[in-house]
């Protein structure tokens, strides 16, 4: 079983899940999700869901695996997710040159908690390698 690291922006009223490799079984034991799951999808995938036993709603982004938790695609993802919850709470992002400060700080906010993801994972690897 994976664990699903939740985290809530607290400004924003939608919720954060991050994981590593769920599995399509847990996926919609733990969610509801209209949006097309692709298992085949080993990088990172986003999707808009409702924890069924929560009722929370928010973004779900799964790692395929830890090795694809880099910089590059932690910074991809949590862009996808900023969109998710902008979107979500009829929100625009503008340009750089109008101000796009709340959303740049999302992003930023979404890339620490994948971040810390990728750092428990990795304290848990070494842990059972010692």
């Amino acid at each position: 079983m994976v664990t699903i690291h939740e985290f809530n922006p607290l400004i924003y009223p939608r919720m954060l899940w991050v994981s590593v490799g769920i599995e399509q079984d847990q996926l919609v034991s733990t969610f509801s999700t209209n949006d097309i799951i692709d298992s085949n999808n080993n990088l990172a995938e986003c999707l808009s869901v409702e924890h069924l036993s929560t009722g929370s709603i928010g973004v779900l982004c799964n790692f395929g695996k830890i090795a694809n938790m880099t910089s590059e695609i932690i910074s991809h993802e949590s862009s996808h997710c900023a969109d998710y919850i902008f979107d979500e709470c009829g929100m625009v992002h503008e340009t750089f040159s109008k101000g796009n400060e709340h959303y740049a700080f999302l992003c930023g906010w979404v890339a620490k908690c994948m971040s810390e993801v990728r750092r428990r994972w990795i304290r848990e690897i070494y842990r059972k390698k010692i």
